[in-house]
Parts: structure tokens; sequence; C-alpha cells
């Protein structure tokens, strides 16, 4: 008896865990069947649910369903039921490319909090480190001697115009989402091993460390009153 008591207490805390573990799911439906996908809509329908327009496509190579809402950039999986109903996973949703972003789109990319900013500044700073050596180099006169003039203050607005539109180019060429242009610290890379240098996380320091150059390029100079370079 004991070991029949002990057997039920094993089962009943597998299946607690087993629900603690499953993924929450929430189901979006969307008034057509999977059989009216496939036979009246050739495999591919659209559907205007709460103002969102959702595209269904059916895949007949992998028998697959997905959503695609255009209007928010997102794809979706999707379920169906026992009664051919096809649904969207909420949960599911990725960010797909489209158009160009919209104002507040980039507006999200570019706060401060975000790390589009720093992303921006660093590249700036290598960039402004390099040229600053070279102009150094050239002409002997310290960095903000250089930007003092009028030539150098066009120089230096120009670079920033252009690394902020080249980093911002594929959203607004509509090849990435916006979430998708200044890739995370924290990716990471399945099924192959973590690149070493082309890493979000490399840049990341390497823009730090230029910021930081920089800065002691310029307190350098007012000390010494001569150029670094």
């Amino acid at each position: 008896m004991q070991t029949i008591a002990r057997a039920r207490v094993s089962v009943r805390a597998a299946a607690s865990t087993t629900a603690a573990a499953a993924p929450k799911k929430t189901l979006q439906p969307l008034n057509i069947t999977k059989r009216t996908l496939i036979d009246s809509s050739g495999g591919r329908a659209v559907r205007n649910i709460d103002g969102e327009i959702y595209e269904v496509v059916y895949n007949a190579g992998s028998d697959s369903v997905k959503v695609v809402c255009k209007s928010a950039l997102k794809e979706y999986a999707a379920e169906v039921g026992k009664d051919s109903r096809i649904s969207i996973i909420l949960e599911s949703a990725t960010p797909i490319a489209g158009g160009p972003p919209s104002f507040p789109q980039l507006q999200a990319v570019l706060k401060f909090s975000g790390a589009g900013p720093e992303a921006i500044n660093g590249r700036v700073a290598m960039l402004t480190v390099l040229g600053a050596a070279a102009a150094e180099l050239a002409t002997g006169r310290t960095l903000l001697e250089q930007a003092g003039t009028g030539a150098g203050a066009a120089a230096a607005v120009g670079l920033m115009a252009f690394v902020t539109a080249a980093s911002l180019a594929p959203a607004l060429a509509g090849k990435v989402p916006t979430t998708r242009v200044f890739p995370s610290t924290t990716d990471s890379y399945p099924d192959q091993q973590m690149p070493y240098f082309w890493t979000a996380l490399a840049e990341t320091i390497n823009g730090r460390a230029a910021m930081v150059g920089v800065a002691g390029i310029i307190a350098n100079e007012l000390i010494r009153g001569a150029p670094v370079f």
C-alpha cells in the first residue's frame, strides 16, 4: 500500500511539474478553417481582426500554417484546432522586416535608455580616433584646433550624420525591423561557435574604449598644448 501511495504522489508531482513548465499559450481565432484556406482560398487568405490585418498562408510542403501581421510587422505560429479552425499563438510573435519604419519606431530605438545612442557614439568615436590621428600627423594641429575651424566642425557634424544614417539604413530600407538594427550584447548563437570579433559585445567594448580614448586625447592635448600624434 505504501508503494502504491508513493507512486501516486510521484505521478501527481510529475504532473504538477509538467503543468508548471508548460509555456503560456494565448490563442487568437482567425475565423477561418484550414480546409477553407486550402480549398477555397488557394492556400492564402486575409483576415481583419480588431483592426489588424493578418495574412494566413498554408505551406503544403510542411503541411503548416503561418500568419503574418504586416501592420504590426510580426509573424505568428498558428494552431489548428480539432474543428480545423486556425488560431494564432500570440506569444509566438517574432518581428519581421517590412516597409520603412515610422517616426515613433525610430524614436524607440534612438531613446537614451536604449542601445542605439551608445552604439552610434561608439562608432563615431572609433572613426574619430582614426581621423584625428591621420589629421594630426598631416597638419600637426590638436583635435580641438581641428574641430574649432569651420571645416573641422562641418566634418564632425557630417561624420555623426553619416554614421547615424548608415546605422539606420537597414531599417529605413525595410530589410530588418527596427528592433534588430542595433544587435543586443546578449544575443545567442545556436548551433554554431560564438564568433570572437564580430559581435555586438565586441563592438560595445571597442566603442566605449574609443570614447574614453577621445576624451583622453583632448585632456592630454589641453595639458601639454601639443598634439598626441
